[in-house]
């Protein structure tokens, strides 16, 4: 049997046409189950000034200042203030076609000027912002989360304790890179992790994301099937850095490989990541 399961990053209430180009997409391929990494209260002006460089062009004081004057953590992205995105989640989520997982608090550390949000921070302080974003979760009505996608890759020591207290897996690692049996991935987040099967770390489910949304291809796909792996589809909501993003084109590459799938293997389970846990 095939498993396999599609994750896409940064998912929040910005991007309605996006997540409405997904739900056509899932009506074209009703068995597919998509697994939303959602920041609870995303900081996104501070984030895209970020990715386009201002980083680069600002003295350090005037950056600090002016990453802390914008949205630290805007309300406007906070998902359970905002209707329309919980409404279409959870017709989503009873449909089970979506689900909905941690993808850290703001997604953004003004402190580090980095999308990194768990990155040179304690355990008490990692602790907080889970807990800030489980409680928003919960005001959004959302299922309780079992999983979360560190943002920007950032994965420390600090964050695995607490997901290991917190009893949460993580979707922590990500390769493009070849593929073995016996290899440990050297991809983005949690490095020296197999990236075909998941496996604990620190006492921590690692969830491996193997496939891009735009980048995959048939071969690769076929060579994770040939090792015994699980297809882990990797992609983000918006072009934010990105070109892995939810768009026609991308969708289109990840349509040739669910009609592979279904004419070449005999079984196919979808799963959501919070699936692989049971």
């Amino acid at each position: 049997m095939v498993k396999l399961i599609f994750g896409v990053d940064d998912t929040s209430p910005p991007f309605m046409e996006e997540l409405n180009l997904l739900q056509d997409f899932c009506n074209k391929f009703p068995k597919l189950k998509v697994t939303h990494f959602v920041p609870a209260c995303y900081s996104l002006k501070s984030f895209s000034l970020f990715m386009r460089g201002l980083k680069k062009i600002l003295p350090l004081n005037a950056k600090k200042i002016i990453f802390r004057a914008l949205d630290p953590q805007s309300e406007e992205n906070r998902i359970d203030l905002n209707k329309e995105f919980c409404t279409l989640f959870k017709k989503e989520i009873s449909k089970k076609r979506f689900s909905a997982e941690l993808h850290g608090l703001t997604h953004f550390s003004p402190e580090n000027l980095s999308a990194e949000e768990f990155l040179y921070r304690d355990k008490e302080e990692i602790r907080k912002k889970i807990e800030e974003s489980i409680e928003i979760f919960r005001r959004a009505k959302f299922p309780e989360p079992k999983v979360l996608a560190p943002p920007g890759w950032g994965v420390t020591t600090n964050l695995l304790a607490v997901l290991k207290e917190k009893n949460l897996a993580i979707a922590g690692s990500m390769t493009s890179h070849a593929l073995s049996a016996r290899r440990k991935s050297k991809g983005a987040g949690l490095k020296n992790v197999s990236p075909l099967f998941p496996e604990r770390v620190n006492g921590v489910l690692n969830i491996p994301r193997n496939w891009d949304l735009k980048e995959g291809t048939i071969e690769r796909a076929e060579k994770i099937i040939t090792l015994g792996g699980l297809i882990g589809i990797h992609a983000h909501i918006a072009p934010i850095g990105v070109q892995n993003d939810v768009n026609k084109e991308n969708l289109s590459n990840l349509a040739k490989l669910l009609e592979w799938l279904e004419s070449n293997c005999s079984e196919v389970q979808f799963m959501h990541f919070r699936e692989v846990i049971q």
